[in-house]
């Protein structure tokens, strides 16, 4: 029982995060016009980690879910 709470607690740790949606609204000469991102953010320690992902244009929900677990795999060192 503990190799398997060992194992989904690793998975936790990588399932842990939050992916959301970011609007950015730019004042031009021609008038607004507002660009949406995606970011990620999860807790590493005592602090909480923040990273821009891409722009809603070129990827979906589903790219930017596994694109945030590759990072915070990376980051964690997994």
């Amino acid at each position: 029982l503990r190799d398997q709470a060992r194992d989904l607690r690793s998975t936790w740790r990588l399932e842990n995060l939050e992916i959301y949606q970011v609007d950015k609204t730019k004042t031009t000469r021609d008038g607004t016009k507002t660009y949406t991102f995606w970011h990620c953010s999860w807790r590493e320690g005592g602090r909480v980690v923040s990273i821009y992902l891409g722009s809603t244009r070129s990827m979906t929900e589903a790219e930017a879910l596994q694109k945030a677990r590759t990072m915070k795999a990376e980051a964690l060192g997994l």
